[in-house]
């Protein structure tokens, strides 16, 4: 029987463990780049018919979990932020991208902060 990590990631759907190796690319890197290939990975979800708002909402979720304590904060804040702009607008990739690079630009202020 497996325990861990392990155990959790064979329960859940294909769909919200790419959505955790999204979390750890943002995680990894915080880039022109690393944006582009998130957004290449976010839309091959939406292809696929996951919602957006689902999307966004396992993706804060993902990112708190592997957060400082005062980031996480300003994650949720930025993550309703941007649930809400999904409701008002029409094209679900733009504001997926966009909260994409809002967490970027506070984590990344966060680590030249603490590590300078």
């Amino acid at each position: 029987m497996l325990t861990g990590e392990g155990a959790t990631n064979s329960l859940l759907p294909d769909w919200q463990v790419y959505i955790q190796a999204i979390g750890r690319e943002i995680l990894s890197e915080q880039s022109p780049s690393k944006l582009l290939q998130v957004r290449e990975m976010l839309y091959e979800l939406l292809s696929n018919c996951i919602p957006a708002d689902v999307v966004l909402l396992m993706l804060v979720k993902e990112l708190c979990r592997n957060v400082d304590d005062s980031v996480k904060h300003e994650t949720v804040h930025w993550g309703a932020e941007y649930a809400h702009r999904l409701c008002m607008g029409s094209k679900d990739i733009f504001h997926l991208e966009a909260f994409v690079c809002k967490f970027m630009s506070i984590y990344k202020k966060w680590i030249v902060s603490m590590f300078g």
